[in-house]
């Protein structure tokens, strides 16, 4: 008999965690799981799929009450739902999912997922009470899965988490697919772009966390010394004014900002390179994605996962200091957590446009990361890695 296994998630959706989620359910063995995933908005799904969906549709409002009372009928109806489906198994992604799964526990063998280090998040109010409660409440949860050795090292010296309970699961890809989707052509309008300039890229939302602003100044810098090179930002957010502003104030004319497109690979496998910016991530989609397009990595050594996945070798613990050239891609110092957007660079500005432009003018360095990057990637594929999810759901 086939074991149930519960997914919950807010929404599959436009976001990093929602395609983890989504992947979770197209990699585990048909044969030997039912799926069905538990969604709290009815929102349109971006992220390939597979099993039943059930929308619980509660939407929070923004005051305290509201908040509670939202959580309080969550609470309520994920219980009858587990009550109801009786699952082997249920994989959380996310604090609130992760908080409810443990509290509906219904003789199924509770899984959570972290996907940034938590302890590097701004403190809100709410994020303060999620904080309170992983610590009372995590170690009661059959396993915890941080997607990166460093966030099983955060939820353990900082959260003081088991050691046994917490285990090291990486995203996984379907490398192959995404390899194809970066091969198709491009929109005749954008095809010129491409042939004619050295493309640098950044696949993201428009936010805070992604640091876009870094890039467009080491960018602008870039200028200065070559004409063939052209910056593209693929995504949305509610940096994007600021981030036009920007670069009206730095006079580039080479920066284009091309919204959101469902297969940004074509655009990626099409690039010289791509650059991550991030004042943080979990475990970054989207380098192991430009990996599987062939696309050379320059990334920002934020927690956590680029140094993992760049410089596999190095400890999870170190810091850069300066430009590190990792046996997969180039890692720069973290960035300070203070937005500038004045037209002055700052040190870890320029020390990314170095980066970049050791990349630009060596061509046997370049060469030497475009050549591993597919073999890289093909280290994350979901194949092999969803073996390791299958181990906790039926130990």
């Amino acid at each position: 008999m086939k074991k149930k296994v519960l997914i919950i998630v807010p929404k599959l959706s436009n976001g990093g965690t929602e395609k983890v989620a989504a992947s979770l359910s197209y990699y585990l063995d048909p044969d030997k799981y039912d799926i069905t995933f538990l969604l709290f908005f009815n929102d349109k799904i971006d992220f390939d799929y597979k099993g039943e969906i059930e929308i619980l549709n509660l939407i929070s409002g923004k005051s305290t009450i509201s908040k509670l009372y939202t959580n309080i009928a969550r609470y309520i109806k994920v219980k009858a739902f587990k009550k109801k489906l009786n699952p082997s198994a249920t994989i959380s992604f996310e604090s609130g999912p992760n908080i409810l799964n443990i509290l509906t526990r219904h003789g199924d063998k509770t899984i959570l997922t972290v996907h940034f280090c938590k302890s590097e998040e701004d403190k809100d109010f709410y994020k303060r009470v999620y904080d309170w409660l992983i610590k009372k409440m995590y170690n009661s949860s059959t396993y915890i899965v941080g997607v990166s050795r460093l966030i099983k090292n955060d939820l353990e010296v900082n959260y003081h988490l088991s050691p046994d309970k917490v285990k090291t699961i990486y995203n996984f890809y379907n490398t192959s697919k995404i390899n194809s989707l970066s091969k198709i052509k491009l929109d005749k309008e954008y095809e010129q772009l491409f042939t004619t300039k050295r493309v640098i890229i950044n696949v993201g939302r428009l936010t805070y966390q992604k640091g876009q602003w870094h890039l467009i100044k080491a960018f602008s810098k870039l200028k200065e010394k070559y004409s063939d090179i052209a910056l593209v930002l693929l995504g949305v957010g509610e940096m994007e004014d600021e981030l036009k502003e920007l670069i009206k104030k730095l006079s580039l004319d080479e920066v284009y900002l091309l919204g959101f497109d469902s297969n940004p690979f074509k655009y990626v496998g099409k690039s010289f390179l791509f650059a991550l910016p991030s004042m943080y991530e979990g475990f970054p989609n989207v380098l192991v994605e430009s990996l599987s397009c062939e696309t050379v990595v320059v990334s920002s050594d934020c927690k956590s996962g680029p140094r993992e996945l760049l410089d596999p070798k190095s400890s999870i613990l170190d810091k850069s200091e300066e430009v590190i050239y990792g046996e997969y891609g180039v890692l720069i110092p973290r960035f300070g957590k203070e937005i500038n957007l004045e037209i002055s660079l700052e040190q870890e500005d320029i020390l990314l446009s170095s980066a970049i432009d050791s990349l630009l003018s060596n061509e046997e360095l370049y060469l030497s990361y475009k050549n591993k990057s597919l073999e890289r990637a093909k280290m994350f594929d979901g194949k092999s890695i969803i073996r390791d999810y299958e181990k906790l759901i039926d130990d």
